[in-house]
């Protein structure tokens, strides 16, 4: 099973006792499923919370910090004239979607500028490779 994920430490105030906790946050393309977790741990008074999800969940703010800590990926098609129908037919089953909107993705993916965290472009990428289309998931800033 292939995993593809990043994670981030972040501080935030404790809801019991309002002393600083260290957060644990993590994003993971598992298989074919990406999954999320949060970790709290408040080392003052004992308070501890864990949450996770799985699908499109992932709480925003995580997202945002993954993004801010880890950079964008983007997602690079190996031939960037490939066949519109079949990406746009993987974009709308994985984004979801109107045509309008898959039509505006497929124009964002061609000129390089489609990105997310890691985890959400391997796995549409992977998608992509296996409706016959080669994709990759490219750190940002590795893009020339």
């Amino acid at each position: 099973m292939h995993v593809s994920g990043e994670s981030v430490e972040y501080p935030s105030p404790c809801p019991a006792c309002a002393a600083v906790l260290t957060c644990h946050g993590g994003q993971a393309l598992v298989g074919r499923s990406i999954e999320w977790s949060i970790e709290s741990h408040c080392a003052a008074c004992g308070w501890t919370l864990a949450e996770c999800g799985r699908g499109d969940g992932l709480p925003p703010a995580l997202r945002e910090r993954l993004l801010a800590r880890h950079g964008p990926t983007r997602l690079r098609l190996a031939d960037p004239s490939a066949g519109a129908v079949t990406v746009m037919k993987v974009v709308r089953a994985e984004l979801g979607g109107d045509l309008s909107e898959a039509r505006d993705t497929l124009r964002r993916i061609r000129a390089d500028g489609y990105t997310g965290t890691l985890a959400e472009i391997t796995r549409l990428a992977r998608c992509l490779e296996r409706a016959g289309v080669r994709a990759t998931a490219v750190r940002a800033e590795a893009v020339s």
